[in-house]
């Protein structure tokens, strides 16, 4: 938790403390502490597109095999609703398993396009794996 927390800007980490005091007077702390900590995750969880691309461009052996805007319209055509979030996490985990899973969609005969997508989809919607599983994969997984 102290990593999580260390990762905070002051105006955040204030706003925050100011909240949870206001409801520590009439709630139940471990609903209060569950509450902060999603709150808290939503701000150091999060990759924004550059980041996405910084991660991506790294990967190896092929980098990026999907831009962004292919990313878009894959969740366009699959009626994915799609904001920055959602793109970014598809954006990453498309070219993750493109680079990781190429060989698998070849020696199928799948698209890569669409292998990819449908892996990705999988993973993002796992539900064993959490509101945050993406961004925790690549931020804190990936990096290390």
């Amino acid at each position: 938790m102290h990593k999580k927390l260390a990762k905070l800007s002051e105006s955040n980490m204030m706003s925050l403390l100011e909240c949870m005091f206001d409801d520590l007077k009439d709630n139940n702390m471990t609903a209060i502490y569950d509450k902060y900590m999603d709150k808290i995750d939503d701000i150091v969880y999060c990759i924004n597109e550059m980041q996405a691309r910084d991660i991506v461009k790294r990967m190896q052996p092929y980098g990026e095999m999907f831009g962004m805007d292919v990313v878009k319209n894959m969740l366009t055509a699959n009626s994915v609703p799609c904001d920055t979030k959602v793109a970014v996490r598809y954006y990453l985990c498309m070219n993750m398993y493109a680079n990781d899973a190429k060989q698998v969609a070849d020696e199928n005969n799948m698209p890569l396009e669409k292998f990819c997508f449908v892996m990705a989809k999988t993973f993002i919607n796992d539900i064993d794996g959490g509101k945050h599983k993406v961004e925790k994969y690549f931020m804190d997984i990936i990096s290390e």
